[in-house]
């Protein structure tokens, strides 16, 4: 892989890839497919192994030393105007606002094809914030086209029975009453 380039992480080990590849009779194989049967992920399973690999989901770049940096889930990217916007990186960003208890960047659909970058954030008790701060927030840290051009402020985050944000709760919900839209409201990003 080249340095800068992004690319998903993928794994070949010995040994696990006969639990996807044959139909045998041994115990570890029967319970491995009777979970799949049961539990409905033998798509997944098969989706995650392609051709004896094992693809993680998970998006890496390799820098100058030659040691890796995770930059998102493959599920998470957002290409925007024909740029790759890492929403891990706009969550950190974001996250690092003293009045930011929570926050989910997802893709919305752009009117001018590919995605636009959305963000829903949940406060710190007691405190308040408003859309444009977040804008203001971001630049300068991230690039201009990763900064969010819209923003909810929720009062609680749809998770998971783990804790995690449901970003496709937020993807499906798409553009709501209480999403603030930065190009609507005439702000321009500074570059």
């Amino acid at each position: 892989m080249s340095q800068a380039a992004t690319q998903e992480v993928t794994y070949k080990a010995k040994g696990i890839q006969r639990h996807v590849i044959y139909w045998g009779a041994s115990t570890d194989k029967a319970a491995f497919f009777r979970y799949d049967r049961s539990g409905g992920a033998v798509s997944k399973t098969v989706k995650a192994w392609r051709n004896l690999w094992f693809h993680s989901g998970d998006r890496v770049v390799r820098d100058a030393d030659g040691h890796y940096r995770f930059i998102d889930r493959m599920k998470d990217s957002i290409r925007r105007r024909g740029e790759n916007v890492s929403s891990w990186e706009v969550e950190q960003t974001i996250q690092s606002h003293p009045a930011v208890a929570a926050c989910a960047i997802y893709p919305l659909p752009s009117e001018l094809g590919e995605d636009e970058v959305a963000a829903a954030i949940l406060l710190e008790p007691g405190q308040s914030l408003e859309p444009v701060d977040i804008v203001r927030h971001c630049e300068g840290q991230i690039a201009y086209f990763a900064i969010p051009r819209y923003v909810r402020i929720l009062g609680q985050m749809p998770l998971t029975e783990n804790g995690k944000i449901k970003k496709g709760v937020l993807r499906e919900a798409g553009i709501t009453t209480d999403t603030w839209d930065r190009e609507a409201a005439g702000l321009k990003v500074r570059r």
